[in-house]
């Protein structure tokens, strides 16, 4: 079973690479709103699957590869929204600042929201209740309205889900080591 979402991931993060060049090669003129158009859609697939993701029983691991694959990605869509459009400074503050609240705080306080567990092998599992699903939205939400107004559209939503999924798992495997002491 793990072996097969390792694999669904593998194929998400190839598949979000892909749209992420294709996207960036036809940035100027008018197909500038494609990139737009491509990270949407592409935050979409994966904002279903890590709500899906976090609902199930899982074994506690140290892979932070999906985060960091989707922040990277997502500085390289942002990067290219700013390369298709007039961004001023403060535009870029405001990106930031929601970066840094609502990413970082949501994402430390969603940590706390996930069951952890220890088997009597001594394997830690995880399973995200009904309250990391409320803040995540909750999270979404905040985000969009906030890019809305930073006049950004959905250019750095992948570059958000890829931080407030590291913080997460960053405080979850803290939580993690401590429960295991």
């Amino acid at each position: 079973m793990h072996g097969n979402q390792g694999r669904g991931t593998a194929v998400l993060l190839a598949a979000a690479l892909a749209m992420s060049l294709a996207a960036s090669a036809r940035v100027g003129g008018s197909a500038g709103w494609s990139v737009a158009l491509g990270s949407l859609l592409l935050s979409v697939a994966v904002l279903l699957l890590i709500l899906w993701r976090q609902r199930q029983v899982r074994r506690m691991r140290g892979g932070k590869t999906l985060p960091i694959v989707l922040a990277v990605i997502g500085l390289g869509s942002l990067s290219s929204y700013a390369r298709a459009h007039p961004v001023s400074a403060e535009q870029l503050a405001w990106v930031v600042a929601i970066l840094a609240l609502d990413a970082v705080g949501l994402g430390a306080v969603r940590a706390y929201t996930v069951r952890l567990w220890t088997d009597v092998s001594g394997q830690t599992w995880r399973q995200g209740t009904w309250w990391t699903i409320a803040l995540w939205l909750v999270g979404i939400a905040a985000h969009i309205v906030a890019d809305g107004a930073a006049g950004v559209g959905s250019a750095s939503a992948l570059l958000y889900l890829g931080l407030t999924l590291t913080v997460q798992r960053l405080v979850l495997g803290t939580r993690a080591q401590r429960a295991s002491r």
